[in-house]
């Protein structure tokens, strides 16, 4: 699901209008998830930052409890009682990351447990791997549980990755796929695949 879904950037124009840019991104969406057996996506219609917030700087903004109250209720009206769910890493610092992170630590509970942290891409490429392992040691410690790494390898991960950016071309360009591609070579770097790797609720 796409919580953050109405949105006016791209990486053409920045600040374009949200209603064209939301449209298009959704669009996007349908494209990929046509091709793949996940879909069909979900928007949640929430506003990103830069709408919430004119001039936010995406990075820097603190984080708002009204907002993460806001984000959990949304999230909560789509979930089914009992379910798995990926969630970012919030890895990169982005608010809405922060947002979506800090709204399904509170929703995992005895009837909707949280299992799975992906390592948010492409903020994940350009962060040093220790990093990256001390940022899932926080996520554990906020919801008092050790993670623990899975990864999965895979010689179609290079074709994979690069079809997926070929769908969103609104958001990501060479430089995107460089540093995914990039990740998932150091991650693999002790196998002779490139991975994947998210962290698991022990």
């Amino acid at each position: 699901m796409t919580v953050f879904s109405h949105s006016a950037y791209t990486l053409a124009v920045p600040r374009g209008d949200a209603a064209a840019v939301s449209a298009l991104r959704r669009a996007e969406d349908e494209r990929f998830f046509a091709r793949t057996t996940a879909g069909p996506p979900l928007w949640l219609g929430q506003l990103d930052a830069p709408l919430r917030h004119p001039g936010i700087d995406v990075f820097e903004a603190p984080l708002a409890s009204v907002e993460v109250a806001a984000v959990r209720r949304a999230l909560a009206t789509v979930l089914p009682p009992v379910c798995t769910l990926l969630a970012p890493l919030a890895l990169g610092a982005h608010v809405d990351h922060r947002l979506v992170h800090a709204a399904a630590c509170l929703l995992r509970s005895s009837t909707r447990e949280l299992i799975f942290y992906y390592e948010d891409l492409p903020y994940a490429g350009f962060m040093p791997l220790d990093a990256i392992e001390a940022a899932a040691h926080a996520a554990g410690q906020r919801i008092d549980a050790e993670l623990e790494p899975q990864w999965w390898e895979s010689a179609a991960l290079r074709e994979a990755k690069a079809w997926a950016v070929a769908c969103y071309g609104s958001q990501c360009d060479d430089g995107t796929l460089a540093a995914l591609l990039g990740h998932g070579r150091r991650l693999g770097a002790g196998a002779a695949l490139p991975a994947e790797r998210v962290w698991r609720v022990r």
